[in-house]
């Protein structure tokens, strides 16, 4: 009898879009047979009878009035995080080894750990939600350094679009494979669609667009809060996470609203949300705003809860697998990227046309079952 694959995942992030992959993709995993441990913060929100959890990295850093006390913070943890992996991996002996997300941030300094377990015979793999690295922190140099060294001990990538990856130079023996990404699950709405929007003060029959998720600025907040001075039937409710300290918070766009005139429309639940409160939210929704900016080039995870609600959605991005499955499953329109003029024509668009996605098609080509048979061929 074949033993199953023992793999060890590592999931150094406890909130957003790469947490709940990984929670799924490491359920899909196991249930196809695989022993899955997976070393996560110990605060790692998701709990799973599937698989094994080991809280032993460091939590998430909290944001800081200091954008450099916040980056060091952010540094230590990354050295930190990566000798307990190293450890982790010599001391239960894993053979087979996969990042939940590729990362590049100081990679000289902790990558050289990971190619000795490499030259040992130990397989590594990592999904590169954003292959795209042209956020550069430090000098040039440094940033292609660093993206080489986070390549440099890597046999596995796996992507959710065709790309040709900049690995920085080349990497002997890498393969790069496409994956789907599965729906995220969510429970039934604890309140219907009319109870929520007498709860949060909104018109029964108002065009409500949502947008959810962590407050980063490559979401356009600001532009599409612009487009609701143009689009005035439109309301707009904004749920998720505050964004690290050097980006806007959620303070500065409702200072926006208000002095465009549009506060009246705007509501803001901005904490981390129950599960209960984001089937809420979604299912009191018309349509879910993914207005990313061109430097967006990866796919997103609320459009996985998007497709769980079968809600519409209004997108824009740089080339990306966001965009290709919008456009082929004909989730909604896609609108050229930093534009508040966009945003109006596409929120018009939904307001007038009707929209027919194609769910069924989408739901059969991007489930976590077909996620965890490419890793398992891939790894194994």
């Amino acid at each position: 009898m074949t033993e199953p694959l023992q793999l060890l995942y590592y999931c150094p992030v406890s909130f957003g879009g790469i947490a709940e992959y990984g929670n799924r993709q490491c359920e899909a995993l196991a249930q196809a047979g695989v022993a899955v441990t997976m070393l996560c913060p110990s605060d790692f929100p998701f709990q799973s009878s599937l698989y094994q959890q080991v809280k032993s990295l460091t939590q998430d850093a909290k944001p800081k009035q200091s954008r450099l006390k916040n980056r060091i913070l952010i540094f230590k943890s990354l050295l930190a995080d990566a000798r307990i992996l190293d450890h982790f991996i010599r001391r239960q002996n894993f053979k087979t080894v996969l990042f939940a997300s590729y990362g590049e941030y100081l990679a000289p300094l902790w990558a050289w750990r990971f190619r000795a377990h490499a030259k040992s015979g130990v397989k590594f793999g990592a999904v590169a939600h954003d292959p795209v690295r042209d956020y550069v922190v430090g000098p040039i140099w440094w940033h292609r350094w660093s993206i080489a060294e986070g390549y440099s001990f890597l046999n596995e990538v796996f992507v959710h679009e065709p790309i040709q990856l900049d690995t920085g130079r080349p990497v002997k023996n890498l393969r790069t494979t496409l994956v789907p990404i599965g729906p995220f699950f969510f429970p039934t709405p604890t309140k219907n669609l009319e109870e929520l929007r007498k709860e949060l003060g909104i018109p029964q029959d108002a065009p409500l667009f949502l947008s959810f998720g962590h407050l980063r600025d490559n979401k356009n907040l600001d532009l599409i809060i612009e487009a609701l001075t143009v689009v005035k039937e439109a309301w707009l409710l904004v749920a998720g996470t505050e964004a690290p300290s050097s980006q806007k918070s959620s303070a500065d766009y409702q200072k926006t609203a208000e002095s465009l005139g549009v506060a009246e429309r705007c509501r803001w639940r901005v904490a981390f949300l129950e599960a209960n409160d984001v089937s809420n939210y979604f299912n009191a929704s018309d349509c879910v705003l993914l207005t990313y900016s061109s430097s967006f080039r990866s796919a997103s995870g609320v459009l996985s809860v998007a497709a769980w609600f079968q809600k519409a959605v209004i997108a824009s991005a740089g080339e990306s697998s966001l965009l290709t499955l919008v456009e082929t499953y004909q989730l909604g329109p896609v609108i050229r990227p930093d534009s508040s003029e966009e945003i109006v024509k596409g929120m018009k668009s939904i307001m007038t046309t009707e929209v027919s996605p194609e769910w069924s098609r989408y739901e059969a080509d991007n489930s976590w079952e077909k996620n965890a048979e490419i890793i398992i061929q891939s790894l194994a």
